[in-house]
């Protein structure tokens, strides 16, 4: 089994992103892999922001504190699957961390504003994950500036049918 040591971050931890993760089908063993999108090189997250609606929409950065790993997933409230499957697993996922579970923060970046108010959202991130950050902007650019950096991409078209 692998150790991961929080101490070897640098001043931000590439922050996961977990739209692209998809749990695996059809298997009963259990993995400790990472899957997902695997950037080549670290990524500098932390040059975008967004307003946080969990806490009155003061300004988010995309960086861990000394010590702990910032976990960012893109996604939207009235997703079907994909979003509340995510959500658990990293809920489960923290579980299984225990007493390192504290070292974790979450965030939720909503790319449907529209729909998922500040209210809305705050509470359906963190109806699964307690003190989850929930981010969301109306200004598309900024929401695209963030996306850029994680190299997540959506389709708006997609999601209000």
């Amino acid at each position: 089994m692998k150790t991961y040591s929080f101490a070897r971050a640098p001043l931000l931890i590439t922050a996961a992103v977990i739209l692209l993760i998809v749990p695996a089908c059809g298997s009963d063993t259990s993995s400790t892999d990472l899957v997902g999108y695997r950037p080549s090189a670290e990524q500098r997250v932390d040059t975008a922001s967004l307003p946080d609606a969990s806490n009155g929409d003061a300004p988010f950065a995309f960086r861990a504190e000394q010590d702990q790993l910032l976990l960012v997933f893109f996604g939207f409230t009235q997703c079907p699957d994909v979003c509340p499957t995510t959500l658990a697993a990293i809920r489960a996922g923290l579980r299984q961390l225990d007493t390192k579970a504290d070292q974790v923060k979450v965030a939720m970046v909503t790319i449907d504003p529209d729909r998922d108010t500040g209210t809305l959202l705050t509470s359906y991130v963190q109806s699964v994950v307690a003190g989850a950050h929930a981010l969301r902007t109306d200004d598309q650019a900024e929401l695209g500036r963030a996306a850029d950096v994680f190299g997540a991409s959506y389709d708006l078209s997609l999601i209000h049918i």
